[in-house]
């Protein structure tokens, strides 16, 4: 080889040499956060030029699952999520590992941040609707969010930033830095469980949406594509390569709203091609809502219409199936909704501002639904009840069979028909089967697996699945994890009590147009719970006190004791939010010494938690330990206790509660500040009672309300528990009577006896022989449902209320006193009520016996009869003497007492004193 070919050879192999160092540079771009934003601006201007799709495989239904999901990577290394996917809000989040409260997912499934959180002068960061509860004070703090939708599920995190590896249509692959939540305090406090997915694929219009971010970076255009199929399967796709060149019906979105969501102009409502009269609907289309919402007006027009085509045909209502508010049964189970879609017709809504195309049809199939139960029913639902005002909103079930179009470049929305089972051509011809080619390695021979096909057919699975494991990636083995799942939650429940999920609608900007009410199973003890110390309505004098420690950064451990359902809770749980805001759950231990009252719950769980510092997100702060009931707690671990504050005061506060102060030891005692919250005033229950029954709508009458309060004793928690419990019960009746819930309706619920029936017993115990008193008492005690217990408390009230001697009450209460002890013991009922006759009996004997002016009439020779006077009424006073009978006739005389076994039993004792005369008759 000669000297200048050499050379030439040396310059190309250089050239080749460094060619490959710079693909291997553009591969693997730094990604820590010293790089990111050079890195992003690279990904960015290498990728103007690519302006191609991001495509993901869809899964889920809309009954029973009631949404539908992708799966994601985010980080490095990746970790698959799988996310609802909602154009009704902008924020993408998932659950978080720091540590996460009320997530669904394992921390091996939850997101780890890793120092990668944003501070409050992001740009994004201002992007959020932030309120305040969660204000940046420093632009150096990092960026908290609170997003709430509108089935009262709601996400508190922090804003942060990683890799998202994407795969594009074109065959290339981007690992951009986008922002997300990391959601780590979840709620959700409906009746049903939240979905099980980790977190939210927000959709939305704002800048924070993760379609904007892509655009923003230069990777794809800020188009949104999704396709729900009816079969479970569909894709998303954000980019406009998968958006067809003809056939699409566009529509406008609203200009007028400042909304980010997808809100199209006034449409009409159509049914069966003939108009409704109903016109000039705002629309919002949100794949985050499983079920069509309409207005009052419209939902009712289209449930009319729907009933009318019904007349004569094999389908009637039927108010069994809960799964939806309408449902329809047949003669037998229905299977499919092609045995009865010919009964319905289609509706339609036809916009304004449509240009060309066909309007947006609804099929019946996109209405309608089979439950469990084998009954139709309608998947459109009143918006008005559930507070969506006069907004209709377009959910899943409607989506179904379309491709829909989110064109935020231009600013429009539209749709076309579409077989959602297969994906779109995309740089090929026939287009990808989703059932096999979208899908990941693996999830075809998975989805066999918990297909329920014919064995047979399927006698080499197991073998077929562990030779290809190694080809099963992590998606389809995400997917086996959910199968399983969903396999060991129907194992743990009855096949009758399994429920379908109710609507969900998840939309951030749709709950602002009017939040709906909780679930009727949320307790109302906790969804009235004072929020704020504001929100504590009595005790102002302690409420100031601990508000003003709490202002000047000087509140000291605390002991809280008093009756239960007195605000001791309330008070401690609101100087939380106000310390910490939106990320409370994080920064206390809330503990109930009733659970475990031992030292191994002051040397684990609030040692540890007193000397860890805890990933809080936010500004480091004491902490706070609630420990509910301390005075349960065993003397052993208030020593424990009493070590740990001293040790841990500089960094946690303690907040002890109880009932009994002096079951705390004097060392804890010593050591916070003490505060004893006494009954509430009838008043303040009242006036809560009100702001209650005001906010739900009930119907209560003045004696009702009276009832409740006198039932409550001054404990708010008991009033409310009353109070709900009695709506429930009666709610049937009193709507369908417009009846409001009276007294009688308050104490049969709760089963206290009535007034009359304690007016009646008393009656009973002072004026009938003793086996006709106990004949009567056990008759009403059992055809009633009446305990002895509360006859004896009842009893207690009227002794209180009817004007006696004190001596004389101070001994009748006394020995009621020993009745309910000994009925607290265990005694039964049948011995503690002969024994509580006879007791009622012999201490006003005795009493009477011992007075200094006793007159003795023998039987028939006294021609006066005895004072024939009325008692009085329950809880009345009595402004005149009484008359009380006291047969004994019954009793055996080797009961009664020494001195008085020697007195025959045929003369009238009558004994004088004060203004009270009391007759007894020995026969």
């Amino acid at each position: 080889m000669n000297p200048k070919q050499e050379t030439i050879n040396l310059h190309f192999f250089f050239l080749v040499f460094v060619f490959y160092v710079f693909v291997l540079c553009a591969r693997f771009q730094p990604s820590d956060a010293t790089t990111k934003d050079s890195s992003a601006q690279q990904v960015k201007l290498q990728n103007r030029r690519l302006g191609s799709s991001v495509v993901f495989p869809v899964s889920g239904n809309v009954y029973p699952l009631g949404y539908y999901y992708v799966l994601l990577n985010i980080g490095n290394p990746p970790k698959l999520f799988d996310l609802d996917i909602d154009t009704g809000s902008d924020l993408t989040w998932v659950q978080c590992d720091a540590p996460c409260n009320g997530c669904t997912k394992p921390r091996a499934k939850q997101y780890k941040p890793n120092h990668n959180t944003l501070p409050c002068s992001h740009l994004l960061c201002s992007d959020l609707d932030l309120t305040q509860n969660r204000p940046c004070d420093d632009p150096e703090d990092q960026c908290d969010y609170e997003i709430g939708y509108s089935d009262h599920a709601s996400s508190i995190g922090a804003l942060v930033t990683d890799e998202f590896p994407l795969k594009l249509a074109n065959g290339s692959t981007m690992n951009p830095h986008l922002t997300f939540g990391c959601g780590y305090d979840q709620q959700n406090p409906g009746p049903h469980p939240p979905p099980p997915t980790a977190g939210i694929l927000g959709l939305g219009r704002g800048k924070v949406g993760i379609s904007t971010q892509l655009k923003s970076l230069g990777i794809t255009k800020n188009v949104i594509v999704h396709c729900l199929s009816h079969t479970g399967k569909g894709f998303l796709s954000i980019g406009d390569e998968l958006v067809p060149s003809s056939g699409v019906t566009w529509t406008s979105l609203a200009t007028n709203s400042a909304s980010k969501n997808y809100m199209t102009g006034p449409a009409e409502l159509l049914f069966n091609d003939k108009t409704t009269g109903v016109k000039d609907i705002d629309v919002v289309f949100d794949s985050g809502s499983s079920y069509t919402y309409f207005n009052a007006e419209a939902y009712q027009a289209i449930l009319d219409l729907i009933r009318k085509d019904l007349n004569g045909k094999p389908l009637t209502d039927t108010k069994d199936d809960k799964s939806l508010p309408v449902c329809w049964k047949g003669k037998k189970p229905l299977k499919s909704l092609d045995e009865v879609k010919k009964y319905f017709k289609t509706i339609t809504l036809r916009f304004g501002n449509q240009k060309n195309g066909q309007p947006f049809q609804v099929p019946p199939e996109s209405y309608l639904i089979i439950t469990e139960k084998g009954n139709v029913c309608l998947g459109i639902l009143n918006g008005t009840e559930v507070g969506l005002d006069s907004y209709n909103i377009i959910g899943d079930i409607s989506f179904q069979g379309i491709m829909v179009i989110y064109d935020n470049e231009k600013q429009r929305i539209g749709w076309i028909s579409s077989d959602c089972d297969k994906l779109p051509n995309v740089n090929h011809d026939d287009g990808g089967d989703l059932s096999e080619e979208a899908y990941p390695r693996g999830f075809g021979l998975i989805k066999e697996l918990f297909s329920g096909s014919d064995s047979s057919k399927n006698k080499n699975l197991r073998e077929r699945v562990k030779l290809g494991l190694s080809e099963i990636d992590s998606e389809a083995i995400s997917f086996m994890a959910a199968k399983m799942t969903e396999i060991t939650s129907a194992m743990d429940i009855d096949v009758d009590e399994i429920q379908p999920r109710k609507p969900i609608n998840k939309g951030k900007d749709i709950a602002g147009f009017g939040a709906p009410p909780q679930s009727k199973a949320t307790p109302w003890v906790e969804k009235y719970r004072p929020q704020s110390l504001d929100d504590v309505a009595a005790h102002r004098d302690i409420i100031d006190t601990i508000d003003r420690l709490t202002n000047e950064n000087k509140l000291p451990h605390l002991l809280l004791y008093g009756p239960p359902g007195t605000g001791k809770t309330s008070t401690i749980l609101a100087v939380a939010r106000k310390l910490y805001g939106p990320k409370y759950r994080n920064m206390i231990l809330e503990l109930n010494a009733s659970d475990d009252r031992g030292i191994d719950v002051v040397r684990q769980q609030i040692q540890d938690f007193a000397s860890t510092q805890s990933f809080s997100l936010g500004k480091s702060s004491v902490k706070l330990v609630l420990l509910d009931e301390a005075d349960a707690m065993t003397k052993d671990a208030q020593f424990a206790l009493r070590r740990v504050i001293e040790k841990y005061t500089k960094s946690t506060r303690f907040a002890l509660i109880g009932n009994h102060v002096n079951k705390i030891i004097p060392a804890l005692q010593s050591r916070c500040t003490r505060f004893r919250f006494a009954p509430l005033d009838p008043v303040h229950v009242s006036q809560r009672l009100k702001h209650v029954i005001e906010a739900e709508g009930l119907g209560v009458s003045d004696c009702g309300l009276a009832a409740l309060v006198r039932l409550s004793n001054g404990d708010m928690r008991k009033a409310l528990n009353i109070l709900q419990s009695t709506h429930m019960a009666s709610k049937e009746i009193t709507e369908k009577e417009s009846k409001k819930i009276t007294e009688e309706e308050v104490y049969l619920c709760t089963g206290n006896p009535l007034p009359k029936d304690i007016q009646q017993i008393s009656h009973w115990l002072l004026n009938k022989p003793f086996d006709e008193c106990y004949k009567n008492i056990s008759e009403i005690k059992t055809r009633k449902g009446l305990a002895i217990v509360d006859i004896v408390r009842a009893v207690t009230m009227f002794v209180l209320k009817i004007k006696m001697p004190s001596h004389v009450r101070v001994q009748l209460i006394n020995d009621l006193a020993d009745i309910e002890y000994r009925l607290s013991l265990g005694a039964t009922t049948n011995c503690s009520l002969e024994l509580s006759f006879l007791h009622s009996h012999m201490p006003g004997l005795s009493l009477l016996m011992q007075q200094n002016k006793p007159c003795f009439y023998h039987f028939g020779t006294h021609s006066s009869s005895p004072p024939n006077k009325s008692l009085c009424t329950f809880y009345g006073v009595c402004d005149q003497s009484l008359a009380f009978k006291f047969p004994m006739k019954s009793f055996n005389a080797t009961l009664l007492s020494s001195h008085l076994i020697a007195l025959k039993f045929s003369f009238l004792i009558k004994i004088c004193f004060n203004d009270l005369v009391v007759v007894f008759n020995y026969e």
